[in-house]
């Protein structure tokens, strides 16, 4: 499932099929220094039709499947985003804090396990940084 923001972003992005893009993409690569420049095509998959023998229909539905694919993978991406995002946070914070409270280590270490319990008790598992 994606929201229909995600989707707008991507609409018509898929319009002239996978073959364009898949070889539109090979291209940017080779531009990119990902791939070598005399890198080739792989053959591709003979279980992927041929974009150009679909029905306007088919074309139409698959674009649409795509750009649902995206706004997915869209989504899903930005919640990782979001959550690297609030662990570097956290390990910033708890950076501070370990700072802070080093008189000893037998007291720092207390501290510590301490806040592992309470992360476990919160949310059932342990989280380590």
């Amino acid at each position: 499932m994606a929201l229909q923001k995600d989707i707008a972003k991507y609409k018509g992005k898929y319009a002239q099929g996978w073959d364009a893009l898949r070889l539109e993409r090979f291209k940017k690569q080779k531009e990119l220094g990902i791939v070598p420049p005399d890198a080739r095509l792989s053959k591709k998959d003979e279980d992927i039709y041929d974009w150009d023998k679909l029905s306007f229909d088919q074309r139409q539905l698959w674009a649409k499947k795509m750009e649902v694919f995206a706004a997915m993978v869209d989504e899903l991406d930005q919640g990782v985003g979001e959550i690297t995002k609030k662990l570097g946070q956290l390990k910033s914070s708890i950076t501070r804090l370990l700072f802070l409270f080093q008189t000893t280590e037998r007291r720092l270490r207390t501290w510590y396990d301490g806040i592992m319990e309470l992360q476990k008790y919160r949310t059932g598992r342990y989280y380590r940084l």
